[in-house]
């Protein structure tokens, strides 16, 4: 794998773990759209799960 792949793949997976002021000062400023974009993926993957969730609550879940 080439360095900045590495690099990329380790700053996303910072992203999943560290605050943003924390990923920030190790990461810079400059970088701050890769935090970002990781952070809203993972936000909209949980709002999603929440929403199938409820819809499985309220109309009741399919079990095979």
């Amino acid at each position: 794998m080439g360095k900045v792949k590495e690099w990329l793949m380790g700053m996303e997976e910072d992203a999943m773990t560290m605050d943003r002021d924390a990923w920030i000062e190790k990461h810079g400023e400059s970088n701050v759209h890769i935090y970002d974009r990781v952070n809203d993926e993972i936000a909209n993957e949980l709002a999603i799960h929440q929403l199938l969730s409820l819809q499985d609550f309220i109309y009741g879940k399919q079990v095979s």
